[in-house]
């Protein structure tokens, strides 16, 4: 009994991690493979369109989505920043690029440019971002306990 809850233990340890490892596995493959072919055929509106994906592209139609949540504007451009992001768009670009789609090439040099970018704005910004989050909150809540997004993160414990 004592081995099998042992093996449960790491199975619960070791299947986030495994994914952890592997996702970025991922970002360190598609850096050496896709990067660095596109970066010489780097131009400044695939530099421009991935600012604004990040962006405008990507923050609207979350705070869109978040009207009538009753979330504060600095808790929907901090969702919006760091929000929905993931493997999703190398998965897109790979499956336009097998396809042999109209334009497949450029589509995956635009994805690569942006998820490059994303995860250096991302990470760099992650520490900066999250401590004054943080901050925001932690005095706000003081100031309003009834505090929605305090509300929503009982929610979820």
């Amino acid at each position: 009994m004592i081995s099998v809850l042992l093996v449960l233990v790491g199975l619960f340890w070791l299947v986030p991690t495994l994914g952890l490892l592997l996702s970025s596995l991922s970002f360190l493959v598609f850096g050496a493979v896709i990067l660095g072919p596109t970066l010489q055929h780097l131009t400044w509106r695939m530099v421009v369109y991935a600012l604004l994906s990040l962006t405008v592209l990507r923050m609207l139609p979350v705070a869109l989505a978040l009207i009538g949540t009753g979330l504060r504007a600095t808790s929907v451009a901090y969702i919006g920043w760091f929000g929905p992001r993931g493997l999703a768009s190398l998965v897109f670009g790979l499956l336009a690029l097998e396809e042999h789609l109209p334009g497949g090439t450029l589509l995956s040099r635009v994805i690569a440019v942006t998820v490059s970018l994303s995860v250096v704005l991302h990470g760099a910004s992650a520490p900066f971002l999250g401590n004054r989050y943080g901050a925001w909150f932690t005095r706000t809540l003081r100031q309003e306990p009834n505090l929605r997004e305090n509300a929503l993160a009982h929610d979820h414990t």
